[in-house]
């Protein structure tokens, strides 16, 4: 696929999806992983699982990482700085959102692919997800994702 870049990052845990949801993805997506030094250490684990990938969580300013993602082709990103960064560069990125704000809301402007999952608790405004399954951002398969990708690319 080429240079490609994924933003695990997001200060809300509701934006956010676990460990093992995230892991799903794999490096059939990315190749550089970016975010804030919070998600570095999930960054080493997800590099270390796929035996690729390159962890820049943490590790760069945000210039870097804006030139970094200039460089790629395509970027998936949670909610966050990453994905505004991706698009404010000009790469095209599938934005994967919670239910945490409205429809609409924060959504990178021009050709992106928006991935959301309908859930009735949506939007909550929520800090963290009160449900155990947190829906909005488990709920989003691989498979859909991948459907993003390949919209995002054509």
């Amino acid at each position: 696929m080429g240079q490609s870049g994924a933003g695990l990052g997001g200060l809300l845990a509701s934006k956010k999806v676990t460990a093992d949801p995230r892991s799903r993805y794999g490096t059939c997506f990315f190749n550089k992983l970016l975010g804030g030094p919070a998600e570095h250490a999930i960054g080493d684990h997800l590099v270390q699982e796929w035996g690729a990938g390159i962890n820049a969580c943490g590790a760069m300013s945000v210039l870097r990482t804006a030139c970094l993602l200039r460089l790629c082709k395509l970027s998936i990103c949670l909610d966050s700085g990453p994905m505004h960064l991706s698009a404010a560069v000009g790469t095209r990125c599938v934005a994967l959102f919670s239910g945490h704000n409205p429809v609409g809301r924060w959504e990178p402007p021009g050709e992106h692919v928006i991935v959301r999952e309908s859930v009735t608790c949506a939007p909550c405004g929520k800090v963290a997800c009160p449900l155990e399954d947190h829906p909005c951002m488990t709920r989003i398969t691989v498979e859909r994702v991948w459907r993003g990708v390949v919209e995002a690319l054509g």
